[in-house]
C-alpha cells in the first residue's frame, strides 16, 4: 500500500518540481534586457517636496477628515500632468489631492491619456483607455484605489501601460517580453495571481507542502520494515 502512494506522490511532485526548475534556468538563462518591461518607458519627471505641518494645510487636512478616519503623518507636494498634486501619507494609506482644488484625484480618460503618452518613448497609436476589472496593487501598496486603467499600444512589443486615476501615478509598463517574465514567475514560485505580488504562503504552495510531508512519510514507512530486519 504505502509502495502505491509513493509512487503516485513522485509523480504529483514531478510537476511543480519541473516547473521550479525549468523555471528558474530560464530565468537565469535569459538576459534580463530581454524580460524587461521598459523597452518603451519614458520616466516622467516630477518633483517632490515635503510639507511641514505647521504650513497651513487646513482646507486639505478638513476635506480629507470628512472621508477618512485616519492619523495624517505628513504631505508631500508633487506634480501631476503638470499641476500641484498634495500627497497625504498615513499610517496605512496614501491619498492624493489637488492641491489648487482640494479635492480628491480623479482623471478624467483624456488626462489618463495623456499621461500615458508622457511615459511612453516612440511613435504609436494608443487604445482609448479601458478600465481593469481587477486591482493591481503589487506596484502600490500603500494606496487604496480601486480605479485602474488600461491602454494598449500598437508597437513591436504590444505594450500596455496600466493608469491609475485615483493618484494620476503610471503604475507600470507591460509588453510581451514583461508578460514572459511574469510567466516564468509564477512557475517558479506556483502563485498563479500575481496582482497582488508575489506570494510565498499561497494556497497551492501549502498543498505542495502537503504532498511533500507525505511523500516523506510514505518513504519512512517503506524504510520501516527495512530497519526492524537489519536490527534483528
Amino acid at each position: 500500500m504505502w509502495r502505491k502512494y509513493h509512487r503516485y506522490l513522485t509523480l504529483v511532485l514531478a510537476l511543480p518540481l519541473c516547473s521550479w526548475i525549468l523555471s528558474g534556468v530560464a530565468l537565469n538563462l535569459i538576459p534580463s534586457d530581454w524580460l524587461t518591461n521598459r523597452t518603451h518607458f519614458k520616466a516622467i519627471e516630477t518633483e517632490s517636496t515635503l510639507i511641514n505641518k505647521s504650513i497651513d494645510l487646513a482646507g486639505v487636512e478638513q476635506r480629507f477628515n470628512q472621508n477618512h478616519n485616519e492619523v495624517i503623518l505628513e504631505f508631500e507636494l508633487i506634480y501631476r500632468l503638470n499641476e500641484p498634486v498634495i500627497k497625504i501619507i498615513t499610517v496605512s494609506n496614501n491619498y492624493y489631492y489637488w492641491a489648487n482644488r482640494l479635492e480628491p484625484i480623479h482623471l478624467s480618460r483624456a488626462q489618463i491619456l495623456a499621461l500615458a503618452k508622457q511615459s511612453y518613448s516612440g511613435n504609436a497609436h494608443f487604445s482609448e483607455p479601458k478600465l481593469l476589472d481587477y486591482t493591481i496593487t503589487r506596484f502600490q501598496p500603500n494606496t487604496q484605489s480601486h480605479l485602474q486603467y488600461v491602454i494598449n499600444v500598437d508597437d513591436d512589443k504590444q505594450t500596455s501601460i496600466i493608469v491609475d486615476a485615483n493618484t494620476a501615478t503610471v503604475i507600470t509598463h507591460q509588453n510581451s517580453s514583461s508578460r514572459l517574465k511574469d510567466l516564468f514567475m509564477q512557475l517558479h514560485f506556483l502563485d498563479v495571481n500575481i496582482s497582488d505580488g508575489l506570494q510565498f504562503n499561497h494556497w497551492l504552495i501549502r498543498i505542495a507542502a502537503l504532498f511533500v510531508i507525505l511523500f516523506c512519510v510514505s518513504g519512512i514507512m517503506l524504510q520501516i520494515p527495512k530497519i526492524k530486519k537489519w536490527l534483528r
